[in-house]
């Protein structure tokens, strides 16, 4: 199967095996998260010792973002297409469930089919970004940019939008100090996100202090 299929094939399934196990009250989300993602990374482990490993299962941990080629973007721009039609869709459940789960029925929207539908959009974005950052940097462009949008604040599409800017932002960043610092792409990246974060999340913590301790 090729990696990138395969890796689609297992994300979703991360995704609905997290839904399902923080359902049970005594496991909860962040447990079932931690169980699903170690259980399957030490699957991971062992196929990649297994004298079968594909050869690309390195490019497919750390990415290659300056080897993507022009068939990658354009399965990777369809993708995102559909991830953010999706969001359009489904912008009211997920503004319901995500406000007040616990009335959310009341309001015509299903907390389970909702964390469905999400999980499942973030794996397709995770998918979409591991061609380029790898498994083990992809989790700084999908989350830092969202946590940066958040601390900016405003409303929710907002947020996101600014988010998208935020992440095209640090990505040319990132390609830039990789060509004058001879550093790798991806890492590059993932150093200009995290770091933006730190001074976004300083700046807002100097607003938010007495003016006597700023």
């Amino acid at each position: 199967m090729p990696l990138l299929l395969g890796g689609a094939v297992g994300v979703l399934g991360a995704a609905t095996a997290v839904a399902l196990a923080g359902r049970a009250p005594e496991i909860g989300r962040d447990t079932a998260v931690g169980i699903v993602i170690t259980t399957l990374f030490g699957l991971g482990v062992l196929l990649a010792l297994s004298q079968a490993a594909p050869p690309g299962l390195g490019q497919l941990l750390f990415g290659d973002l300056l080897g993507v080629s022009r068939k990658d973007v354009i399965v990777s721009a369809t993708l995102a297409g559909l991830v953010v039609g999706a969001l359009a869709l489904l912008h009211r459940q997920l503004l319901v469930v995500g406000f007040d789960r616990s009335t959310s029925r009341a309001l015509g929207a299903h907390p389970l089919l909702v964390d469905l539908a999400l999980l499942g959009l973030v794996a397709v974005t995770v998918v979409i970004g591991v061609q380029a950052l790898g498994n083990l940097l992809v989790i700084a462009i999908v989350i830092g940019p969202a946590a940066i949008a958040a601390l900016l604040g405003g409303r929710l599409a907002t947020m996101m939008a600014a988010a998208a800017a935020i992440a095209i932002g640090c990505a040319l960043a990132g390609l830039y100090l990789s060509y004058y610092a001879n550093t790798a792409a991806g890492a590059s990246v993932a150093a200009v996100t995290v770091g933006l974060y730190l001074l976004v999340r300083l700046g807002a913590s100097i607003r938010r202090s007495p003016p006597g301790l700023a």
